[in-house]
């Protein structure tokens, strides 16, 4: 008996909701086993269920043929797949790293600045650029 998925994230996003898609047209197409699955699609059965985890977005490759070995519709998965791609790249290059505020005066004021001299070096570093400026 084949062990059972572990459950994907609760945190919603495209490769999560990509991977729950996957997991949907699998059991639309009988639950196939992933042993069975990965006769038909030549890629192992650990990789397929990798691209079903919802972990990271898998490659064109092995959707499409995980896609054909469960009868699915490849033009259609295609462009979920592209759609998931576009929206987790994006979400990616809109992160924005924020400075702490200085803490320096407070250390000084309490008495604490001695032990706390990592705490202040961290706190008072200059600002990390905006990783969304970097990329354009």
């Amino acid at each position: 008996m084949a062990r059972p998925e572990r459950p994907l994230s609760t945190m919603p996003g495209p490769v999560r909701d990509f991977a729950a898609a996957l997991r949907e047209l699998r059991q639309q197409a009988g639950a196939i086993p992933y042993r069975q699955l990965a006769k038909a699609a030549h890629f192992s059965p650990a990789h397929l269920a990798r691209a079903a985890d919802g972990r990271a977005l898998p490659r064109w490759e092995v959707v499409s043929a995980y896609v054909r070995a469960c009868g699915g519709d490849l033009l259609e998965w295609q462009q979920r797949w592209q759609l998931a791609s576009a929206v987790a790249q994006a979400q990616r290059e809109s992160v924005v790293v924020v400075q702490m505020p200085r803490m320096r005066s407070a250390l000084v004021d309490s008495g604490c600045s001695g032990h706390m001299a990592p705490v202040h070096q961290l706190a008072s570093a200059r600002p990390v650029a905006s990783v969304s400026s970097a990329a354009g």
